[in-house]
This record gives structure tokens, C-alpha cells and sequence, in this order.
């Protein structure tokens, strides 16, 4: 089936057989966002500007990835926050994602608003100590 991100950037996929074996046809969430354990920071899907991918390729590569995040939304599991930065964002986003490319893109296929989040604002410098 095909989704949209939430400003309309870009189209992508997710196996219909995975979607209907670990969700159903009547799942609807019934929070914002996924469960997080202590956390604060959350934020609308749409303040997050995506990972593009290149043309052709695949976007969702590992189905046991898949199957396990779509389980722990629909038995409202505590999953990690996505890890985003504030740097470098392109006009109309506040946020940039660095890791967590199955939640972002699963969120917005299962109809979550919002997401948590970890700032995480590493620069190369950071790294080299320059």
C-alpha cells in the first residue's frame, strides 16, 4: 500500500501482507503518538523532515523489523524515540531525522500525529575534537 509523508514530499510503500498479518483491517490508534517510557520531548510527524530515499530503492528492506514495531503499536509496547536533529533542517521543518526510519515512516502508516524524540545535534567536529 502506499502512503504519503505528512507534507506530501514524497510517496512510499509497505507490503500489504505484513500490514493485515500484524495489524489487522480495524486498527486504529488510540494515542497521538507511540508509547514511550520517561519521555517528554514529542513532536508532530510533520515537523520532521524525512530521510529521502534514492530512486529504486527500497525504502523497507527487513520484514522481522517491520513485524516487531507494528506489534509493539498495537499492543501499545514501550518502543524507543526516534532520534532527530535541529541542525540543518530544510525551510518548513523544525527537525531532522537521523535514526529511526522503520517508527517515523510506520507511525504515519498506522495514523499517529506525533512521535517522540531525542535531540541529538553531533557534529564531525564533536567527533574529531576540532
Amino acid at each position: 500500500m502506499k502512503f504519503k509523508t505528512p507534507k506530501c514530499e514524497f510517496y512510499f510503500e509497505v507490503d500489504d501482507q505484513i500490514l493485515e498479518k500484524e495489524l489487522g483491517r480495524d486498527f486504529v490508534p488510540e494515542r497521538k503518538s507511540y508509547r514511550c517510557e520517561n519521555h517528554e520531548l514529542i513532536v508532530p510527524l510533520s515537523d520532521i523532515e524525512p530521510i529521502k530515499r534514492d530512486v529504486g530503492k527500497q525504502g523497507f528492506r527487513d520484514d522481522a523489523s517491520i513485524a516487531n514495531i507494528l506489534q509493539g503499536f498495537r499492543s501499545n509496547s514501550i518502543i524507543p524515540p526516534i532520534e532527530v536533529s535541529n541542525c540543518n533542517t530544510n525551510p518548513g521543518y523544525s527537525y531532522r531525522l537521523k535514526d529511526g526510519f522503520h517508527r517515523y515512516f510506520l507511525s504515519i502508516v498506522v495514523g499517529f500525529k506525533e512521535i517522540p524524540v531525542v535531540i541529538n545535534n553531533f557534529k564531525l567536529s564533536d567527533l574529531v575534537g576540532v
